[in-house]
């Protein structure tokens, strides 16, 4: 009888070696399978190691890569069995992104267990973190989850959004780009990010930009009517619209650059494309708040504080309403302090326009020159324009709202691009105010 038990157990034992079964490995394995890890799973790298384990997989029956109906989410704290799930995420960003169906949101977390959670090459983490080729994808950070010197690239991918992440980066924040394929980037949302340098680049030659659009020229319109709103950036360049063909005329690229804190860096804003929309910006100390190298875009109620020139026009020519090329239209904006306010180089009007029908109730105040390369405006009341002190709540802490009593109060326009039909239709009094920040009692 002994004999026989023995040998059944021998049998067994072959068939199971011969069958694929449990292994030495496998074995190891499920001795140290503690009552934990049984309840949890392995982690994505140990199933990785055992792809076609039966008896491994017996340690977690019930998480074999479930269905995610719902958000993808991320969190760098998880060093335990990953599926995309809110209480199993995934520990890294591209993770997350390359699981997360189009249409759908990824949320990266970025607090855990009261400490923050910084992603980093030495979390695993890989950069730039890629969203190539998506559609209708969000990636969405809950209490502003670091990313320490990495960035986000988004390439080719249309109705896709990047909101609520603080980037610290040697080279650029987020980046939109299209110029490595003949496909487009359209309609990406930047929203309420937080973006910074992270220590010094290595030559002072390579600026550090917070975003970057770059059309290509492969196919025109390559990126276009990208919105970037909402975001603090203090990077050398804040946000660059960038032709790869620099010098020569460039694309349309319809970018809306709204409601953003622009701060101590060397350029604000630096176009060189056209058919942009900059708009209810906050552009405080630096070198150059607005610079622009190519025609056809529209600047209108900004806030640019201490920035020793505050609009650089090096764009070659500027067109206003009705032209073929183009509308350019410097409207409602203050600039304050400066060595030059509106600062021409190699500039003037084409057509019919005439200095005032692009430069329009804009309030140049404190500085040098108010206008230089170009009539002054404000000395003559051409379009509008003034030069008076615009009576800030309180401009040491930021806070450029108007003052009761301010003269920019009701002393815009809502016709911005000078066609005769109001663009603006949310302001308090019976007009819009110059500024970013409309003033309401």
């Amino acid at each position: 009888m002994k004999k026989a038990y023995l040998g059944l157990v021998v049998a067994a034992g072959l068939i199971l070696l011969f069958s694929g079964g449990v292994s030495a490995r496998s074995a190891s394995k499920l001795k140290s399978c503690s009552t934990e890890k049984a309840a949890r799973g392995f982690s994505q790298t140990e199933r990785a190691q055992v792809p076609n384990n039966r008896a491994a997989r017996h340690c977690f029956p019930s998480h074999r890569a479930p269905e995610i109906t719902g958000d993808i989410y991320v969190d760098a704290g998880n060093t335990g069995y990953e599926d995309g799930s809110e209480e199993y995420p995934f520990n890294t960003i591209q993770e997350g992104v390359d699981a997360t169906p189009d249409g759908r949101t990824c949320v990266v977390i970025g607090e855990y267990e009261g400490s923050r959670i910084i992603y980093s090459a030495s979390t695993g983490e890989t950069f730039p973190i890629l969203i190539e080729g998506r559609n209708g994808i969000t990636l969405q950070g809950e209490n502003y989850p670091v990313i320490k010197n990495g960035s986000i690239e988004l390439q080719c991918s249309n109705d896709c959004t990047v909101e609520g992440i603080e980037i610290t980066t040697r080279y650029i924040g987020i980046s939109v780009c299209a110029y490595r394929y003949p496909y487009e980037s359209t309609n990406v949302r930047i929203l309420n990010n937080r973006i910074r340098i992270e220590g010094r680049p290595g030559s002072r030659e390579q600026k550090v930009r917070g975003v970057i659009i770059e059309p290509s020229r492969l196919v025109e319109p390559s990126v276009y009517e990208c919105y970037i709103e909402g975001n603090e950036i203090v990077t050398d360049v804040g946000i660059l619209v960038r032709d790869v063909l620099e010098g020569s005329p460039g694309p349309e690229t319809a970018v809306t650059i709204r409601d953003n804190l622009i701060w101590g860096g060397v350029v604000g804003i630096e176009l060189w494309t056209k058919g942009n929309f900059i708009e209810r910006n906050l552009i405080w100390k630096n070198k150059c708040g607005i610079s622009l190298k190519d025609h056809a875009n529209i600047i209108s109620n900004n806030t640019l504080v201490f920035n020793p020139t505050g609009i650089l026009f090096n764009c070659g020519l500027l067109t206003g309403h009705g032209d073929p090329r183009g509308t350019d239209a410097i409207v409602n904006n203050i600039v304050y302090w400066g060595i030059r306010g509106m600062d021409v180089r190699d500039t003037y009007v084409a057509g019919f326009a005439s200095w005032e029908d692009i430069f329009r109730n804009n309030d140049i105040w404190d500085s040098v020159v108010n206008y230089s390369g170009m009539p002054d405006l404000s000395a003559s009341g051409a379009g509008e324009n003034i030069s008076a002190d615009p009576i800030f709540v309180d401009l040491a802490h930021k806070n450029c709202n108007l003052q009761l009593g301010s003269p920019c109060i009701d002393a815009g326009t809502d016709d911005i691009d000078g066609d005769g039909a109001p663009d603006i239709t949310d302001y308090h009094g019976a007009a819009p105010d110059i500024g970013a920040f409309e003033f309401r009692p």
